[in-house]
């Protein structure tokens, strides 16, 4: 959020696919070079968890933002989908998942 003009701007990273649907003048574009996009994905993978949990974890495309957050995040630190689903499943196979519910006291 911003103040700017006496008005109150507020900033969100957005889809590639919008910029062709807003007025120019609403649209800056960082690039994933700058230190501010960092910054900016991880604004937007809260909001995209926040926005999961408001469906209850029942919606679908949700889970799907959360993931598309996740992988340019990955990306953005040179980590590939493959070498995230393979640290996956190997962490499965060594520890298994959180399905059985187990809590630990600590």
């Amino acid at each position: 959020q911003l103040i700017f003009d006496g008005r109150c701007i507020m900033l969100k990273l957005i889809r590639d696919g919008y910029v062709n649907n807003i007025e120019d003048e609403r649209i800056c574009i960082l690039g994933p070079e700058t230190p501010e996009y960092r910054n900016f994905l991880i604004e937007k993978l809260y909001e995209e968890i926040r926005e999961l949990e408001e469906s209850d974890f029942k919606d679908v495309m949700e889970y799907a933002d959360v993931l598309e957050v996740l992988q340019s995040l990955s990306r953005l630190n040179g980590i590939t989908e493959e070498e995230v689903i393979k640290a996956k499943v190997s962490k499965h196979a060594l520890l298994g998942g959180f399905d059985d519910g187990i809590i630990l006291s600590y």
